[in-house]
């Protein structure tokens, strides 16, 4: 049976509903951080954006790549097992967190030795690995259960939870520690919601998991699991180069600007998620050619919402950084224009496809690619032209690397390189993105308005300018607007939609 089509399985639905969910979490963390940057002094505000930073590396280790793992072996288990399965998979991520939290206060005790005042922010943060690490499968199960609105919900829910931990106590008056326990008290909320949700579905009667089942989710997840703290440790390494190279100010006003605009790449990894159990029963039948014609269809389809978004951002850059953490930021505008340029090749979640296809080790060897070349790169220029440096050897690490998983994407479905990707329609659309940018870059320097009224007024135009463009190139037809508004409209499945 051949694949769906992106557009007839219901994926925009599926995963307008996901970046929904996942747009509301990452927009309420963004608000939590404006609020902090904006109330704290730049030391404390730099301090707590170092513990942040390090229970996530932390955290991603601690993974091991467990939660996705239930994708890939929900499609090969008995129903009656998935339940058992779940209860493995969180049993050791609660093991793992007891490993979390013995190397959270390590990393506490080595920087308060190095001068910085952090070890009683993370005292308390040591209980959080063990309430939040084993509800990490079931958003995961949700989805690979076609309960993709339940799994948007829970994503509303607990970010609600994990923002008010994060900002109540600081609009309070509360002392910076107090912080440490909202996150606590976040993670204990979380852990009694996905108890409830599992029994839910999955109640108590459950049958035993087939032998060796405990044997292939390692084999499947350590080199996954590994990746995964790979990407993470490289997501993090130039905020750490910074610090230690430049004052705790600097790396309070890089941590602003070094982050990568969340909508962009949820939309790729929300399309990618919902898809999984497609891309994983046609390899399993060996269906390759409809596993890649699947891919690269949805590729075409998030290239209309991304790409313009990525230029979008960076004609905005500044009038978005001013407006919300003020003008004593402002040295954050270069770096956050250099991560954007990152998401210019978030059109898709290239792992996805190496899960699929039982490539996780490729994964891994992708990960240390990356972070190699940025290491190698990171301290130079750094230490040549200040933070933007750390930005700069992070944009050319991925730029470098993308090659690099698409020659292996290329071999693991047996193809050549210029059928691994629609690099003539991402390159139209890229063209367009760009063009549609002249009007609101060329207003933006013949007018003087404030950052809040610059940037409504260059978004409207420039997405007037997009819409007219693209059509007069012909890269936007019915069926990607069809994608796009599906997608931001959170349609449900009509009867008769296959």
């Amino acid at each position: 049976m051949p694949a769906r089509s992106v557009r007839s399985s219901g994926v925009a639905a599926k995963a307008g509903v996901i970046v929904f969910s996942k747009a509301f979490a990452h927009l309420s963390r963004i608000l939590a951080i404006v609020v902090l940057a904006r109330i704290l002094a730049k030391a404390d505000f730099g301090a707590l954006s170092f513990v942040l930073l390090t229970y996530i590396a932390v955290s991603g280790l601690a993974q091991i790549g467990l939660p996705e793992s239930v994708y890939f072996f929900f499609e090969k288990l008995p129903r009656g097992s998935r339940g058992r399965f779940v209860l493995l998979v969180a049993r050791l991520l609660f093991l793992l967190g007891l490993g979390s939290s013995v190397v959270l206060i390590g990393i506490a005790l080595v920087a308060d030795r190095r001068g910085h005042d952090v070890l009683h922010l993370f005292v308390p943060l040591t209980l959080l690995p063990l309430l939040e690490l084993p509800t990490f499968p079931v958003t995961h199960v949700l989805i690979a259960t076609d309960r993709a609105r339940e799994a948007a919900w829970l994503n509303i829910m607990f970010s609600s939870a994990l923002v008010a931990g994060l900002a109540a106590p600081v609009l309070l008056g509360q002392p910076l520690v107090t912080v440490s326990w909202g996150l606590v008290a976040y993670g204990a909320f979380r852990l009694a919601v996905c108890t409830a949700v599992f029994l839910r579905h999955f109640g108590r009667a459950m049958e035993a998991l087939p032998a060796g089942t405990m044997r292939s989710v390692f084999d499947y997840s350590l080199p996954l699991g590994f990746a995964q703290f790979v990407w993470k440790l490289n997501q993090v390494v130039d905020k750490y180069v910074v610090m230690y190279f430049l004052p705790m100010a600097a790396f309070a006003e890089y941590s602003v600007g070094s982050w990568e605009i969340p909508l962009v790449p949820m939309v790729a990894n929300a399309v990618a998620a919902v898809m999984m159990p497609q891309f994983v029963s046609a390899y399993l039948d060996g269906r390759r050619k409809d596993l890649l014609s699947a891919w690269t269809e949805a590729i075409e389809k998030v290239s209309v919402i991304v790409l313009p978004l990525v230029v979008l951002f960076l004609v905005i850059a500044r009038d978005l950084i001013v407006l919300l953490f003020t003008e004593k930021y402002l040295n954050a505008v270069l770096p956050f224009q250099i991560y954007t340029l990152i998401l210019l090749q978030r059109v898709t979640a290239y792992d996805a496809v190496l899960k699929a296809i039982d490539r996780t080790r490729v994964v891994t060897l992708w990960a240390l690619f990356t972070i190699a070349v940025n290491l190698v790169l990171c301290v130079p220029l750094v230490l040549w032209i200040g933070m933007a440096g750390a930005a700069l050897s992070t944009l050319i690490a991925n730029a470098v690397t993308w090659v690099y998983v698409l020659v292996k994407i290329g071999h693991g479905l047996d193809v050549k390189l210029k059928e691994v990707f629609p690099y003539r329609f991402y390159g139209r659309v890229l063209a367009a993105a760009l063009l549609a940018a002249a009007a609101p870059v060329f207003l933006g320097v013949v007018t003087d308005f404030s950052a809040g009224a610059a940037l409504a007024w260059k978004t409207v135009v420039y997405a007037a300018a997009f819409a007219f463009v693209s059509a007069r190139m012909g890269v936007c037809g019915r069926e990607e607007w069809d994608f796009v508004l599906g997608a931001v409209r959170l349609r449900r499945k009509r009867p008769g939609d296959e």
